[in-house]
């Protein structure tokens, strides 16, 4: 609705989902909830919207309906909310069925004789109560738990599936037309902003999401509050399931792709209490890639609290803690003794649930392999339930089964891994085949990192280019910022991110709109966590890229509020300026670090940067000089912003020329 743009549009739609809900009144079991399924229940006809009017024909359930929403007289104080049924010989009217307090009536119409006759007509029925009567009783029996609700909102959401698709048919149907009149007006030559390729498909909905891993999380950011309310992965765990969920079902997105996910299980099952047709993918980790910083964060910091609250020194788990002035520092660890922590903490926690507790108290995960639901997904798992659930931070795949299909299977080339696809367009005979590559580049912000970052991403464009229909959708870790900054410190440096997917034929979804862009990560780490070097780095970097090969047709789709509401819009100028202004920058840092600042923003002091910034002859800076704090107040993560990245989206216009299967 909110693509559509025109306040009309969106108050017509506001009406049309009482038509769609009366028509599944009428046609589903209404003794049970009936489940949807749009591919198979709904056959889209048409659909048009004309000034004040939303007319669409389809086949629900192989019956052949029109629904109608208008508004031709917006000053009409009274409702008119009729409903059809055309039988065989008759036709059945159902005057005013949303408001029947205002007025109603039941017709019967011989369809038979011409003209057609009324053959009855009535506004009291049965015992002489009227529609009103009956809705009120039934209204009263529900709330005093006499009898069940007539509608719930499971029931609504299968009323939004039927809107959604319904939407979505007419926007790709305004694409098309609109895609056709670009062509025309650049004489034939094809966009690459909106058209691609000469034969593609209508788009498949993706995204990509790192949703920072829960051993990343706690002690690292500064956010609106602090770790309790924003970090706290059993308070934040939620709030991205809710996203997720609302990615599926609002946003219709047929593919998720997320990196740093360390609970992907826990997310899955309660992804499916709304999207039973979503599953998962976990990708494998790289074959000569170490134990994650995120796991050894977590189990450091397992290993310090108890060490410094619960083990006397004697105590051999001693040995693996801090020096005790700092609970949150992270040791050096190998990756044999990480798994030495890892069965000693399991083995003490197993006897200490009162520790295991206060250890989720104070926002250590600490959940067993039950908990997270890891043996209800995989039940061929050989974990043992009551094991400490630990995971490193994985690329996993979530997709909505009902849009897209695979065979479940990572294929991995040049140790480069990917998944292939098929999409579900049910107005062709064959689906269309295209291969997803996810990606978590290294990260770091010193040169040898980008040459990594190169190295890295050649395999994988090497590897996409030769697939049809190739979408990669990575956490590059590097930004225009890193590059300006690798050139002013040598510029004969040439080998880039950027210069390498141009070199190889590839382009970024969001190379055209630059300047609405509004995808930045917002993040700044605090000066009392795990990773000193990071210390007071302040953030302002578009760093995830839905990548696809030059010619291929796509458009940005917007990320809804629901999921990730975003920072204001009016702040990114100035944004802008502190991330790329060196002074600005260091004194940000200078800031952090000497004023040991803390994980909860609104406790941090500001003066003297608020010094800095008041100095500075930049406009756009001086707007904002006396409210450093209040605009550090909406980084990333939040309670409305789950993660320190925001969510990517577009539809891909995959290419009919390749790849049918």
């Amino acid at each position: 609705i909110e693509k559509l743009q025109d306040a009309h549009v969106v108050k017509i739609l506001n009406l049309f989902c009482y038509c769609v809900d009366i028509m599944r009144f009428i046609l589903d079991d209404s003794s049970s909830e009936a489940l949807v399924d749009v591919d198979k229940d709904v056959e889209i006809e048409n659909v048009t919207i004309e000034k004040n009017k939303f007319l669409a024909t389809m086949q629900y359930r192989g019956v052949k309906c029109s629904l109608v929403s208008s508004r031709e007289d917006p000053g009409l104080p009274i409702p008119y909310w009729n409903l059809c049924v055309d039988g065989t010989e008759k036709r059945m009217v159902v005057k005013n069925f949303g408001m029947p307090f205002l007025y109603h009536k039941l017709s019967v119409i011989s369809t038979q004789d011409q003209p057609q006759r009324k053959l009855r007509s009535e506004t009291h029925y049965g015992n002489g109560s009227s529609t009103f009567d009956y809705q009120l009783e039934a209204f009263t029996n529900a709330i005093t738990g006499n009898a069940p609700f007539t509608s719930t909102p499971y029931s609504s959401l299968q009323n939004a599936k039927i809107v959604d698709a319904l939407v979505s048919t007419y926007r790709m149907s305004k694409r098309k037309k609109d895609n056709h009149e670009d062509n025309q007006k650049l004489g034939g030559k094809l966009s690459n902003k909106k058209v691609g390729k000469a034969k593609h498909t209508d788009g498949v909905r993706v995204c990509s999401w790192n949703l920072l891993a829960d051993g990343m999380a706690l002690n690292e950011f500064m956010t609106d509050g602090g770790d309790a309310l924003c970090t706290f992965w059993n308070n934040r765990r939620q709030r991205l399931a809710d996203s997720i969920r609302c990615l599926f079902l609002e946003q219709a997105c047929g593919i998720l792709v997320t990196q740093e996910n360390d609970h992907p299980y826990w997310l899955l099952h309660e992804i499916n209490r709304q999207c039973p047709e979503v599953e998962m993918i976990i990708v494998p980790q790289e074959k000569a890639k170490s134990v994650s910083t995120s796991l050894k964060l977590y189990i450091t910091r397992i290993s310090n609290e108890l060490t410094l609250s619960h083990y006397d020194a004697n105590d051999k788990m001693c040995e693996f803690g801090c020096n005790g002035e700092n609970p949150g520092c992270s040791r050096k660890m190998s990756d044999t003794s990480v798994y030495e922590h890892i069965e000693k903490i399991d083995s003490y926690l197993r006897d200490n649930q009162k520790v295991r507790k206060k250890l989720m108290q104070k926002g250590i995960t600490c959940t067993t392999n039950e908990e997270e639901h890891a043996l209800t997904i995989d039940p061929n798992s050989e974990l043992d339930p009551k094991a400490l659930y630990y995971m490193d931070d994985h690329i996993v795949i979530y997709f909505n089964k009902s849009k897209v299909r695979t065979d479940m299977r990572v294929r991995s080339k040049a140790n480069v891994y990917f998944v292939k696809f098929w999409y579900n367009n049910s107005g062709r005979d064959v689906d269309v085949e295209f291969h997803v590559f996810p990606a978590h580049l290294p990260s770091g912000e010193a040169y040898e990192k980008e040459e990594r970052r190169v190295a890295k991403l050649r395999s994988i464009l090497g590897v996409a280019k030769k697939l049809p229909n190739p979408i990669i959708l990575m956490d590059s870790n590097t930004s225009t910022q890193y590059e300006d900054n690798f050139k002013r410190e040598d510029p004969d440096r040439r080998f880039f991110v950027s210069s390498l997917l141009k070199d190889m034929g590839f382009i970024t979804t969001l190379e055209s709109q630059t300047e609405s862009d509004t995808s930045q990560c917002f993040k700044m780490r605090h000066a009392q966590g795990g990773q000193p070097k990071k210390f007071g780095s302040f953030m302002f970097d578009t760093i995830d890229k839905i990548c696809v090969e030059r010619d291929t047709a796509f458009e940005n789709i917007a990320v809804s509020e629901r999921v990730f509401k975003k920072f204001d819009k009016n702040l990114k100028d100035t944004l802008q300026v502190w991330r790329n202004d060196a002074t600005i920058r260091k004194a940000l840092r200078s800031a952090c670090v000497d004023g040991k600042w803390g994980p909860d923003m609104s406790k941090n002091n500001t003066e003297d940067l608020d010094n800095v910034l008041s100095k500075k002859k930049n406009d756009t800076s001086q707007e904002h000089t006396q409210n450093a704090r209040n605009i550090l107040l909406q980084l990333y993560p939040n309670v409305r912003c789950p993660s320190d990245h925001p969510p990517l989206i577009a539809d891909i216009y995959l290419s009919t020329e390749l790849g049918i299967n």
